[in-house]
């Protein structure tokens, strides 16, 4: 989604402009978190602190569960990895307890409440630089927030072009009552907006990660029904099997799903990245990469012994061997059937390999190795 909507007394394309060539985050989790407060309390006067704490929650799950960039410099992606360090948070932390967690540590830490307080040095003030492009035309960075105080306070009795808010004491901002009426009008559309924007501002900063738009909130529950399915009968049809980590006997009822890609990197339950495992096993993984070259063999092995056994059954349901059809482009579960091994495990290492090396340089822990 490209354009916002329009309207006829309102300067929407300073609003457009907020979000043009921007080298931080801060701007698009802001105008997100103003949104979203709207949305909550049907007010025009929102308290700062409340929306940067917003902007950390809305963070959390892209900057420190999926481990996506926002670059070097983003303070705002900075601010939530420094929550999760300093209160030793759990990554999937729920989104009240990270709430809990910024009002804790603003009154206990003094470093994190000091970066919590950057957040306003600049964001609230910056995101308005495009009302006043003119205005501000040669001002100096220091005198810059002053003067935007004032720009936006006069505006707010300018018919013409008026700023979507001004500041109030107390560290509040009051929305404009023609901006009001037109985010409210809008607030799906500009939350779209917003988020289409954030996206691409990642997928720059992200190249060949898979499924960026997947990890830009809250992780979803996930369905492994057919996963579960697909090894059940894997294990019931090829009879001992052990663990390609621990070299355990699989239990047929009662074994773990492996996602060998950590799930928290593909976001994705392909069963050619899915094995079965023991619980404490997978537990002690977790979203670490094993180690490829000690454990791809094993797991090449595991994955063609399966699917040679279920493919050549007229029982088994053909969307449990979709995910194969796809990965090695056959036209249909038959030809699975003549893959030779070499082929296979070729095939897998090339799509796996280079996942690997992107996921450690996204900040995965590498080369786990199972120790009893």
């Amino acid at each position: 989604m490209t354009n916002l909507p329009l309207s006829g007394s309102l300067p929407i394309e300073s609003l457009s402009a907020c979000f043009q060539n921007t080298t931080n985050s801060y701007k698009f989790y802001w105008f997100i978190a103003i949104l979203d407060y709207i949305r909550k309390h049907r007010t025009p006067v929102i308290p700062v602190d409340e929306l940067k704490t917003i902007m950390i929650v809305d963070i959390w799950y892209p900057a420190v569960y999926f481990n996506l960039s926002f670059g070097k410099q983003d303070r705002l992606s900075l601010t939530a990895i420094m929550l999760r360090d300093t209160a030793n948070a759990n990554f999937g932390t729920a989104q009240d307890d990270v709430v809990k967690k910024v009002i804790e540590l603003r009154k206990t830490s003094r470093d994190f409440a000091q970066e919590f307080n950057r957040l306003d040095r600049y964001v609230p003030y910056r995101f308005l630089e495009p009302f006043f492009r003119d205005a501000l035309q040669g001002v100096e960075d220091h005198k810059k927030n002053k003067l935007i105080v004032e720009l936006a306070e006069k505006s707010f009795i300018d018919p013409i072009t008026p700023s979507i808010y001004r500041f109030r004491a107390e560290k509040k901002i009051e929305i404009h009552p023609d901006w009001y009426n037109y985010l409210q009008q809008h607030l799906s559309i500009l939350q779209e907006f917003c988020f289409w924007n954030l996206l691409k501002y990642l997928q720059l900063r992200n190249p060949n990660v898979p499924n960026i738009a997947g990890k830009l909130f809250l992780p979803k529950t996930r369905n492994l029904e057919n996963a579960r399915d697909y090894w059940q009968q894997a294990l019931r049809k090829l009879g001992e099997k052990r663990c390609i980590y621990s070299h355990e006997i699989i239990p047929h009822q009662s074994f773990s799903l492996d996602h060998f890609l950590p799930w928290r990197y593909v976001t994705h339950d392909l069963i050619w990245n899915i094995i079965p495992t023991l619980h404490s096993i997978n537990s002690s993984k977790g979203a670490r990469l094993p180690n490829l070259a000690f454990y791809f063999e094993h797991f090449s092995q595991l994955q063609f012994d399966a699917l040679q056994i279920l493919a050549a059954s007229p029982h088994v349901k053909p969307i449990l061997l979709e995910d194969y059809v796809v990965l090695f482009g056959c036209e249909n579960r038959h030809d699975l059937i003549s893959i030779p091994y070499d082929t296979f495990s070729s095939k897998l290492h090339e799509t796996l390999a280079p996942q690997f090396q992107i996921a450690r340089s996204m900040g995965f822990i590498g080369n786990w190795s199972y120790s009893p």
